[in-house]
Formats: structure tokens, C-alpha cells, sequence
């Protein structure tokens, strides 16, 4: 019961796109295809999840912190790895702020 936020909050974090919903709808070519479309990204986006936290489950078993980074050596490897999500992170900015643009725009 103590870790069900931290659930709730790293799972709406996940699927935290939904705002691009309607930008992509609308530039995209047939946007009758967009239910498809949208449901092949949220089940890539799920399977992915799954897979990574079965690995991480594996290599590191109930120990698993809830940042698995956290268990990462201190190496240049996970140096690289760390730099690589700050990064990712870094670039979600500018994607979830596009419907704003684009309202603004208008």
C-alpha cells in the first residue's frame, strides 16, 4: 500500500504523451488510422516498460530501488547512461510544449 503512489505517479509519468494526442491526429496524413495507431504506441510503449523492468528485476531481484540507476557502478558506462537520459529528458521539453506553440500560433 506505501509504494501504490509511487506506482500511480511512475505509470501516469510513462504514458505522460497523452497531450500530443490531438497535434499528431490533426498532421497526420489519414487521421482515420489514428485509433491504430495511437493503441501500436501505447502497447510498444507497455511492452517496453515491461521488458526493461523484467531485466532489471532479474539482475538485481526485490533489491531494486525505484530509480534503477541508482544501482548502476560507478563507471563510464553508466556515466554514459545517466548523461544519455538527462539528455532524453532534456528533449521532452520542447515536444510537449509544441501544442502550445501551435495554439499560440493560431
Amino acid at each position: 500500500p506505501s509504494s501504490l503512489p509511487i506506482f500511480v505517479g511512475m505509470a501516469i509519468y510513462s504514458f505522460e504523451g497523452i497531450g500530443l494526442a490531438l497535434p499528431i491526429e490533426n498532421s497526420m496524413e489519414r487521421p482515420d488510422r489514428f485509433p491504430f495507431v495511437w493503441i501500436l504506441a501505447m502497447v510498444i510503449v507497455t511492452v517496453t516498460y515491461i521488458v526493461f523492468g523484467a531485466f532489471g528485476y532479474s539482475c538485481y531481484g526485490d533489491e531494486v530501488p525505484s530509480i534503477i540507476t541508482m544501482v548502476l557502478p560507478d563507471n563510464a558506462y553508466s556515466l554514459l547512461v545517466k548523461l544519455g537520459l538527462s539528455v532524453a529528458l532534456l528533449f521532452t521539453y520542447p515536444i510537449a510544449m509544441y501544442p502550445v506553440f501551435e495554439i499560440v500560433e493560431e
